[in-house]
C-alpha cells in the first residue's frame, strides 16, 4: 500500500456522486452517514496541536494538563476523515484536534506506536483522505457489479488500467476477476498498517476476563477498522459468543443489546439454542438450589427475573 505516492491535484473528483453511490452500496445509515459503532478501543488524542506550514506539528505538552485525552473514537471519524482532501489545512486540524493525527513516519507511512510528539505533511494527510475516499467509491462500484471510476483507481495504483483489459495470458484475470483481486490487495494494505490487535482486561462487574480492541491509542487503526467494516457491510465488531472470536457483523443482523448473546454467522442459530439451553438449565439449578434453602417460589421468580408459574414448574420435583 503505496501510501507515501504523490498529491496531485485530486479535488477534481467530488464527493457527491460517491455519496449517492455510497447509499445504493448501504454503507451509510438511513441519514446517509458514514461510520461504525465500536464497543471497546480507545485513542489518545494530543492537546498541542499546531500547523506550521506545510506540516502539522503536535507534542504532549509541558504540563499536567497538556497531558494527551484518553477517548473512545468518535462514530463520525471516518466521515469527517474522507472530507478533509477537499478541504484546507484548518479543516486538518480542526480534525486532528477532535479525533487525534495519523502519527506518520518521514516516509509518510502510519507509526506501528504512540508517538508522544512529531510533525507530519499536510499533503499526506490529503493523500490519505483521498485514499481512503477512492476505497469507499470502489467498493461502491464493485458491490453494483462495476470497476470503478479511474480516478480513484489512479489514487490507490497509477500504473493499472482501469479497464482491466484482457491479456494473451488466459490465466490472468481480467474485467471485475481483476478488480476485484487489485481490490482485495488494497484492503489487505490497511488492515497491515492499521495493526489492530485485541488486548484483554478484568471486568470486576462481570467476575470475567474480557478482550477488547487494542487500537495502540492510535486514530490510523482505528480509521482501517472503519474502513474495512464499512466495506464488509459490518455493523460492529463484536465478540461471538459460541466462538468467543471477534467478528464483523452484518448489517443486516440486529445489533444485540448490551450484556444480550450473540453469535458469529459461522456459530449461527445451533449455537445460539445450545447457549439458551445452558442458561435455562443454570437459572434451573439455581432455582432448585434456593428453594431447597427455603426461599419461596416467588422470592425466587422475583430473584431469577422468571414467572412464578416457570419458577413452580422448575422446583416441582425438588423435595424439603
Amino acid at each position: 500500500m503505496g501510501l507515501a505516492m504523490g498529491f496531485d491535484d485530486m479535488r477534481q473528483y467530488g464527493l457527491s456522486m460517491a455519496n449517492r453511490d455510497w447509499d445504493i452500496a448501504g454503507f451509510t445509515d438511513s441519514l446517509g452517514r458514514l461510520g461504525k459503532p465500536f464497543d471497546t478501543g480507545r485513542v489518545l488524542v494530543h492537546r498541542s496541536i499546531r500547523i506550521q506550514e506545510p506540516y502539522l506539528v503536535w507534542d504532549s505538552g509541558k504540563t499536567h494538563d497538556d497531558e494527551p485525552r484518553d477517548l473512545k473514537p468518535s462514530k463520525s471519524v471516518l466521515e469527517d476523515f474522507v472530507k478533509l482532501w477537499q478541504g484546507d489545512a484548518e479543516a486538518i486540524l480542526r480534525y486532528a484536534r477532535k479525533h487525534g493525527v495519523l502519527m506518520l513516519d518521514e516516509e509518510g507511512k502510519p507509526s506501528s506506536h504512540w508517538i508522544p510528539q512529531g510533525r507530519e505533511h499536510l499533503e499526506r494527510w490529503c493523500f490519505i483522505s483521498r485514499r481512503a475516499c477512492a476505497v469507499l467509491n470502489i467498493a461502491a462500484a464493485l458491490a453494483q457489479g462495476k470497476l470503478g471510476p479511474a480516478e480513484d483507481w489512479n489514487v490507490i495504483d497509477s500504473s493499472l488500467d482501469a479497464s482491466f483489459p484482457k491479456s494473451k495470458n488466459r490465466s490472468t484475470p481480467h474485467g471485475l476477476s481483476a478488480a476485484r483481486m487489485h481490490f482485495q490487495s488494497e484492503l489487505e494494505g490497511w488492515a497491515e498498517l492499521g495493526r489492530i490487535t485485541l488486548s484483554i482486561r478484568r471486568d470486576n462487574r462481570r467476575n470475567a476476563w474480557v478482550t477488547e480492541i487494542d487500537f495502540g491509542s492510535r486514530l490510523f487503526a482505528v480509521l482501517a477498522l472503519q474502513l474495512l467494516l464499512t466495506v464488509a457491510d459490518g455493523d460492529g465488531l463484536y465478540k461471538c459468543d459460541g466462538c468467543k472470536l471477534h467478528y464483523a457483523r452484518p448489517r443486516q443482523l440486529k445489533r444485540p443489546k448490551p450484556g444480550q448473546s450473540n453469535f458469529c454467522p459461522q456459530c449461527g442459530r445451533q449455537a445460539a439454542l445450545r447457549h439458551a439451553d445452558l442458561r435455562r438449565k443454570s437459572r434451573m439449578r439455581q432455582a432448585r438450589q434456593l428453594y431447597g434453602e427455603g426461599m419461596s417460589v416467588v422470592g425466587i421468580a422475583d430473584r431469577l427475573k422468571a414467572t412464578p408459574a416457570t419458577v413452580g414448574h422448575w422446583v416441582k420435583l425438588v423435595r424439603r
